[in-house]
């Protein structure tokens, strides 16, 4: 398992990011006029990437990746199989419009859009850092070769953090992967965190605002 955190840090990284999908979740579920949940969630070791894709077989699917820009850096990848983007499109795309291959994949970026505002303001507020999401990328890709890319970036010494989850959406079925993947711009960020007493980011921060951060902690721990 990765070492860059101490178990305190990583259920604090856990419990944030439950925050975050959560929004996420709620964002789709307006979006897609049914109700999303946050299904899993986990952390992934990086040599065990291999089983954390082993459910997928060797049919393409959609990747839509979005590089996290700002205080801290990363990735979100987001996985829509060939099914749920049949209902995903089917859901929100016009019918005369369906058979357009162009205005599919604009509705899968738009939809990922929504993913990524809804993900980087919660985690903007919780951890008071000034973060984007960048330029989305789109991609139909194998699990090999969605594997491979992922090497790649993990195999890159600056790389601290890596996890993944499942979102459900509960009357369509419609369902959604989630990776994330931080860099070492990270570590200071989290380590800002003082779990017993308050958020120590900003020293400058006027003292109200840390007893907001001090009260956030102590309900999560």
């Amino acid at each position: 398992m990765n070492t860059f955190f101490t178990e305190n840090q990583k259920l604090l990284i856990g419990n944030i990011q439950i925050i975050a999908l959560n929004h996420i979740a709620h964002s789709l579920s307006k979006m897609l006029g049914d109700e999303v949940f946050v299904k899993s969630y986990s952390e992934i070791a990086f040599d065990k990437l291999e089983d954390a894709l082993a459910h997928y077989n060797q049919e393409s699917f959609y990747v839509l990746g979005t590089d996290i820009k700002g205080k801290f850096s990363g990735a979100t990848y987001l996985l829509v199989n060939q099914v749920n983007e049949k209902k995903i499109c089917e859901k929100l795309v016009p019918a005369n419009m369906l058979g357009h291959q162009e205005m599919r994949d604009a509705m899968l970026m738009e939809l990922d859009n929504i993913v990524i505002a809804s993900y980087v303001t919660k985690w903007a507020n919780l951890a008071d850092a000034d973060i984007y999401g960048y330029v989305p990328s789109h991609e139909v890709l194998n699990r090999q070769a969605f594997e491979i890319k992922l090497k790649k970036l993990i195999s890159e010494d600056d790389k601290v953090y890596f996890c993944k989850s499942h979102l459900y959406a509960f009357k369509s079925g419609i369902e959604f992967e989630l990776y994330f993947l931080f860099d070492k711009t990270f570590v200071p960020i989290i380590s800002g965190f003082d779990i017993n007493n308050s958020y120590v980011g900003d020293e400058e921060r006027p003292k109200k605002e840390m007893e907001k951060k001090k009260s956030f902690l102590q309900r999560l721990f």
